[in-house]
Formats: structure tokens, C-alpha cells, sequence
């Protein structure tokens, strides 16, 4: 049909790489309470960033364990520089 041309070499299960990154290894970005359970259901760290357009308030106690909120692009560095980021209660 001579599609061929239209696709990239990709690679499977079978490379070197493992087929998906490790949930320990991810952390999803997200505004909205979609992005909030995403992560949980995936096993990776979620970091809510409060100032998004998707941001709705949650109640206080909605993060737990190891996810963090952000209030300004800024403090994302320290998020993912050292772990280092707001990890206290949401507060509404």
C-alpha cells in the first residue's frame, strides 16, 4: 500500500528499553482533579499546580504521601531538582 514511508522505525518490548517509563520514576504535572487521580492510578507522584486553567479546589487533606502542589511555575525546579516542594495539606 506504500505507507511505509510515512512511519518511523519504533521500537517494542523487545529493545533495550523497557516499554514504559517506571511509575517511581514519573512525575505527572497536572492542574485538574483528573491529573490528581491519573497519577495515583498509575503509581507515579503527581505535582498540582494550583495556578492552572483545569485547578479546582480540593478539600484539605486531598494530597497524601509523596505528591506535592505548586502555586507559580517558578517552584517546580525545586520539585524536581530534590524532591523539595509543598507537601503540607491543601488548604481551600
Amino acid at each position: 500500500m506504500g505507507l511505509v514511508r510515512f512511519f518511523t522505525p519504533i521500537g517494542g518490548v523487545d529493545g533495550p528499553y523497557p516499554p514504559k517509563p517506571a511509575p517511581y520514576q514519573t512525575l505527572l504535572v497536572g492542574d485538574s482533579p483528573i491529573d490528581l487521580h491519573t497519577a495515583r492510578n498509575a503509581g507515579a507522584r503527581i505535582c498540582v499546580a494550583r495556578y492552572g486553567f483545569g485547578y479546582v479546589e480540593s478539600a484539605p487533606g486531598e494530597l497524601v504521601g509523596d505528591e506535592f502542589f505548586i502555586d507559580h511555575p517558578n517552584e517546580l525546579a525545586a520539585v524536581l531538582a530534590n524532591g523539595a516542594g509543598n507537601r503540607r495539606r491543601m488548604q481551600t
